[in-house]
């Protein structure tokens, strides 16, 4: 399912919960039952990369291959449904988990349609598509605008995330965990910094 590096296996587990927890507190604050919490958590999870695989041709896509998304997802919203009420404040931490599945899974797609040997410019494109498909299926879901559609600053952060990692394995592949670490960071850190700051862009 998964490359054989070792470091963007961590990566990828980590934006998957991330994501899947996202979309389980998501799921909390519009008082869905144990499926819908569960489902959600799963879409979160795993639409940026089914939509990533069947542009790439890679099918079927990870998820189809391997029980290990669907488990992940399954657990974590298992784990918010029935924690959510006793972990103080959870329902606020939406946007921080948001954004760290924003940067991991930036970096990730990105890192994947490099291996498939794609233009540097569809790398980065898929690495945003990656990023913000799960949370734009996950706001549908709950008839909400996605974020990506308000003036607050999400894909921008998507795109340079995975614009450094693209531009850095391009010019020195042997540091290639070290730009996939950077293009996370520095991803998620402007998300978090847009939510804490306000940041919108508007005409």
């Amino acid at each position: 399912m998964f490359p054989d590096n070792i470091f963007v296996n961590i990566i990828n587990t980590l934006g998957i919960i991330a994501f899947a927890l996202s979309g389980a507190v998501a799921g909390m604050k519009k008082e869905a039952d144990v499926l819908g919490v569960v489902i959600l958590s799963l879409i979160a999870a795993s639409c940026g990369g089914i939509i990533r695989d069947l542009m790439l041709g890679d099918l079927p896509p990870e998820l189809l291959r391997s029980n290990f998304i669907l488990s992940l997802a399954v657990f974590s919203g298992l784990l918010t449904f029935f924690c959510y009420h006793r972990v103080d404040r959870l329902h606020h931490h939406i946007d921080i988990l948001d954004a760290l599945g924003l940067g991991l899974y930036a970096v990730v797609g990105a890192d994947k349609a490099m291996a498939f040997g794609i233009t540097p410019t569809w790398c980065v494109g898929l690495g945003l598509v990656t990023a913000v498909g799960g949370g734009i299926a996950r706001d549908v879901m709950l008839a909400q605008v996605p974020t990506i559609l308000k003036s607050e600053i999400y894909a921008t952060p998507a795109l340079l995330g995975a614009l450094i990692l693209v531009a850095g394995q391009s010019w020195r592949p042997e540091y290639g965990d070290v730009f996939l670490a950077l293009g996370a960071v520095v991803c998620s850190s402007l998300r978090l910094l847009a939510i804490h700051f306000h940041w919108h862009i508007r005409r």
